[in-house]
This record gives C-alpha cells, structure tokens and sequence, in this order.
C-alpha cells in the first residue's frame, strides 16, 4: 500500500473515533455493565420501573403530569434521581408480563430500584451494591412492604451472563481488529495470528478481571490496552515498520470500540446476552 494510501486511512479512521467516540473515549469492545432485573409479586396492575441514581446535583423538579413515568422522571430524593432524570439518556420499563426488566451499558454501580404503581404509590428499594459487573437482581416487592430483606443476586446467573458477554465482546474484538489489519494490508503468519488473538484474549481477561477489582478505572485500564498490544505483538510484525505497527494496532482498538459496540447492543436488546 501507498504511504500517501497509508495516511489517508490512518487520519479517516481517528477522525470518525473521534466525532462517535465523544465524550467518551474507549479502546476496545471490552465488557459492558448491565442489571437484569426480575420484580417478584409484583404490585397489581401496571407499573414503571427504573433504576435510581445518585446525582446530588440534580434540580428538584415537579412532575409534568400525574402520569407513572413523569413521576419517576421527576423522582429526587436525597439526590437519588431516576437514570433519565439524572445522568442517563435511558428508557423507563413499564411494566411486562415476565417482569424482566435489563438496564444496560453505563449502568450505576450502586443503585436502587423503583417501581411506580398505577395508583400512583411510590416503592423504592434499599441501596443495592451488586457483587458482579454483569450482575442479575430479584426485587419481592412484597418482602420490601413488609420490611423484609426483597433484593437478593443471582450469582450462577451471573457467572453464566459475564461468560456469554465475554464471549461476544472477544470476538466481536477479534473480527474488527482483523479487518483494520487487512486495510492496513499486514499480514501475519501462523505464529502472528495465534499471538494475535492470545494477545486479545488476555487483555480481555485483564480488562474484565481489573474491572471486578476496581471497576472506577475502567477507561484507563481500556487506554491502557492498545500499548499492551504494541508491546505483546512486537516481536511477531518485526518486518513491519514500527509506526506503521503502532498505528495499525491503536486504530485497530479504536475501531473495534467504535463499531464493536452498537452490534453489542444489537445482541443486547435481541436477548443473545
């Protein structure tokens, strides 16, 4: 490939990371939080749930109707504010005949549940530290109006959802950084193509792993993958130049996040994780 080709790619692809990637800025297709909630003996009727976020700074607001969803739009107490009231651009659950509810990508670590009844009452959960990222929740509503312990997590559950997701979001990997390969017209030999996807499988482990640890560094332990790559990846593109190697192995990484995630989210809302 022309240098002149070379560049061009390299300054089109950051260009598109950086305008889809705003505010934002990630480097791989790592995991993505999510709540899978299930609401036992639910309250009659309909209802809407959501998630409550802490966000002190939020303005109290009044309702602009006495409809279910204005009330929880509108929710602040003591700073616990819903999740599209608050810091997130979400959708709030009206009530489903399976009462499975799935709250995903940049879910809160700490939360509480609320559901509002067609009567318009208010139930709101205790906090809620969830033990796993891809954590799985049941609410009894009728244990929390009796003052009982209602919140408990599914750890099998769990344990099965952060597979599967690890799973997808390795592969999903694996395809888009390929595919920069190719435009960047470097070819690896059989040595090179098992590095390459063992070098992306142990940082998918360490991404996943330091996330259970200290999941507030998430975005520095993504930044820190690209150069991990370079780094792992050195002695098997030696024949390649180095800022070509550089260059192709952080775009690759950009892209990956990029694209890799709206088919995450696909997955997601077509129930595959």
């Amino acid at each position: 490939m022309r240098k002149s080709h070379l560049t061009f790619i390299t300054i089109l692809l950051t260009i598109i990371s950086i305008v889809l990637m705003a505010p934002s800025v990630c480097a791989d297709c790592g995991p993505k939080p999510s709540v899978d909630l299930y609401i036992e003996n639910p309250p009659e009727g309909e209802y809407y749930v959501d998630l409550l976020v802490y966000y002190p700074d939020t303005a109290k607001t009044s309702p602009k109707s006495n409809s279910m969803e204005d009330i929880i739009l509108s929710y602040n107490e003591d700073g616990w504010v819903s999740r599209k009231g608050g810091i997130m651009d979400d959708i709030t659950n009206k009530s489903n005949e399976d009462h499975f509810y799935r709250f995903t990508y940049n879910v809160p670590s700490n939360f509480k549940i609320i559901i509002v009844t067609e009567k318009l009452d208010i139930i709101v959960s205790d906090e809620i530290t969830p033990r796993s990222y891809n954590c799985v929740i049941t609410f009894d509503v009728e244990k929390h109006l009796n003052d009982k312990k209602a919140v408990s997590e599914d750890l099998s559950d769990t344990v099965t959802n952060t597979l599967r997701m690890f799973a997808i979001t390795f592969s999903i990997t694996l395809v888009f950084e390929a595919i920069v390969f190719c435009c960047f017209r470097i070819k690896l030999n059989k040595k090179g193509k098992g590095a390459f996807i063992l070098t992306n499988l142990i940082t998918q482990i360490f991404l996943y792993v330091f996330i259970l640890i200290l999941p507030l560094l998430y975005i520095p332990a993504e930044i820190v993958i690209p150069f991990l790559e370079i780094r792992m990846m050195k002695k098997h593109m030696t024949e390649i130049k180095k800022s070509r190697r550089i260059a192709c192995l952080i775009t690759s990484n950009i892209v990956s996040f990029i694209f890799g995630t709206p088919v995450l989210i696909i997955f997601i809302a077509l129930h595959l994780i």
